[in-house]
């Protein structure tokens, strides 16, 4: 079915209004490398994992997002290397990243401070075949595909010890024009812009007995002109193997309850190798339309002769 162009104008070209354009990610603490460059490098072994993610399951045009990453240490762990490969499907938009990220590690006792720098490319696309205008002869409409490979820079801090993280990252910093056209349409200003997205992230480990964990997380998202988004996420875990877990997302539309209530599980395998499931069930008005969002993670992280996979900062 082709998408309405009204519809497509009210998520990207409505005159000057910036929605937040960064992915929702309910499993977000198993995919940090995604917000934060600093966080290369981290779990002292090499890693890599992947994520999907299918957003308002049975709403036509709804998102669909995955995510590749690897990060691993060099030069005796002072320093993280990472590349993170994105994809983001909305409609008839469809976005690729390439994100490389660099991170120099300062070791402070038993703790580690990271500083972290990427460079990032990204395919934009739309495809007006799939969108239908009720105006005719209506100039916003272009014709067949329309693409733009925008650069961007980004930056960020990680802390992280044995029992406490926290970062804090503006991964796209540059306000990129995605308008698609030669030249503006309105009084010589663009339509859409990208905008730079900040992030806040932290979380804690609690012992509760030898075989029980508690750890909670959050992270705090902000961008201009769109409401704060914020998510709190509490998680057990049992015998360092299964994580159960829940999540509360603020954000939605004016006056709802919140975004969506998510619960998450995960197991951890010998060998490193982690798998993980989520799904949101959405508290806002668009609820009536969906069958909500589900996300699949897999994680497998490299074993060396000096290292254990049972450290605690594997679970962070």
């Amino acid at each position: 079915m082709k998408y309405y162009l009204p519809l497509l104008l009210a998520f990207f070209f409505t005159g000057m209004a910036y929605s937040q354009q960064g992915v929702h990610y309910t499993q977000f603490m198993f995919n940090k490398l995604a917000f934060n460059p600093a966080y290369a490098g981290s779990h002292e072994v090499p890693c890599i994992s992947a994520i999907h993610r299918s957003q308002w399951v049975g709403f036509d045009g709804a998102p669909v997002s995955q995510a590749f990453n690897f990060h691993t240490p060099l030069f005796a762990k002072r320093v993280g290397m990472g590349v993170s490969i994105q994809h983001d499907k909305i409609g008839p938009t469809n976005s690729f990243w390439l994100n490389l990220s660099y991170a120099y590690r300062i070791k402070i006792e038993k703790s580690t401070l990271s500083i972290g720098l990427q460079g990032s490319m990204r395919s934009y696309n739309v495809d007006f075949s799939k969108t239908e205008s009720i105006i005719q002869n209506d100039v916003a409409v272009l014709e067949g595909n329309a693409r733009r490979i925008l650069p961007n820079f980004g930056a960020g801090v990680y802390y992280l010890s044995d029992l406490f993280y926290a970062g804090i990252s503006a991964p796209y910093i540059f306000n990129n024009d995605i308008s698609l056209y030669e030249t503006a349409i309105v009084d010589n200003t663009d339509i859409a812009l990208e905008k730079a997205h900040f992030y806040a992230m932290a979380g804690l480990r609690v012992d509760m007995g030898q075989k029980v964990k508690f750890k909670p997380a959050m992270l705090y998202k902000q961008v201009k002109n769109a409401p704060v988004d914020l998510e709190i996420n509490g998680t057990f875990v049992f015998a360092d193997r299964l994580g159960v877990g829940a999540t509360y997302r603020m954000g939605g539309i004016r006056n709802s309850v919140g975004e969506s209530v998510d619960f998450l599980l995960y197991m951890q395998f010998e060998g490193g190798f982690k798998i993980g499931a989520a799904y949101d069930l959405s508290l806002s008005a668009v609820r009536q339309y969906q069958s909500g969002s589900f996300e699949i993670m897999v994680e497998k992280c490299l074993k060396t002769k000096d290292d254990r996979l049972t450290n605690p900062r594997f679970f962070f």
